[in-house]
């Protein structure tokens, strides 16, 4: 395809991850034209059990198979590009984005935790969705002592921290299976694991982190001071 001057045209693909499923959409970068689009279940959908275990997960967990995010990337991504009859070439950018805050812990060499040996069957390896709430105890700790502390990231989020956060859930996770807080190298949410499978390079989005993981670009993150005084092996460690 040509654009009016005679040069290729351009083209986006942006990903949406949801709760069940995930969808692509392929755009023309000179008008803004939806060429294509793709939509994916999660062949997993939400864990009831861990793979190879019969053993039910608690009422307030909520875990998924990183694997079907990942399907559902190379599958849609795929599908927009065949479906518009594009070159491959031509996409110039993708942009994703997921529920928040689905994160996972990754080991140093970059693999996610649940895919090792080690922790196949652990089911604080696995990707902790959005509506997880397994963590709601620690989220009322730390509720309690920011209160205390006066801490200004409070009112950056509206007063409460919820349990659905990334910090709840780093809590739950070095609280009740530190044999997999001590093997992870970096807690990511989905979709910065997603771009770092594309780009090779870990960062993290700043929507999520000024939110959800508590930053701000004046003060960073929850200060070294609250963080040993909430739960020290949180600090001690030095988990990105």
């Amino acid at each position: 395809m040509a654009v009016g001057n005679g040069e290729a045209e351009k083209y986006v693909i942006g990903l949406d991850y949801g709760t069940l499923s995930g969808r692509a959409v392929l755009v023309s970068v000179s008008d803004g034209a939806v060429m294509a689009e793709s939509v994916m279940v999660y062949p997993h959908g939400i864990l009831h059990t861990i793979p190879g275990s019969e053993e039910e997960l608690p009422a307030d967990f909520a875990l998924q198979e990183i694997d079907d995010y990942v399907e559902v990337m190379y599958h849609t991504i795929r599908e927009v590009v065949t479906k518009a009859g594009c070159e491959a070439e031509s996409v110039i950018g993708i942009g994703i984005d997921a529920t928040s805050s689905t994160f996972l812990p990754i080991s140093s060499n970059g693999e996610p935790l649940c895919k090792t040996e080690r922790f196949r069957k652990n089911p604080h390896a696995y990707l902790k969705l959005w509506k997880h709430h397994g963590a709601q105890e620690e989220a009322d700790q730390i509720n309690v002592l920011a209160a205390e502390r006066k801490e200004k990231f409070l009112s950056r989020c509206g007063g409460l921290v919820n349990a659905e956060w990334m910090l709840p859930k780093l809590m739950e996770t070095a609280g009740k299976a530190p044999e997999v807080y001590e093997a992870t190298d970096n807690f990511m949410e989905v979709s910065d694991y997603l771009v770092y499978l594309l780009t090779g390079e870990a960062t993290r989005c700043m929507c999520h982190a000024g939110y959800k993981l508590l930053w701000n670009e004046e003060d960073g993150y929850p200060s070294a001071e609250f963080l040993r005084e909430l739960y020290p092996s949180l600090f001690s460690c030095g988990r990105r």
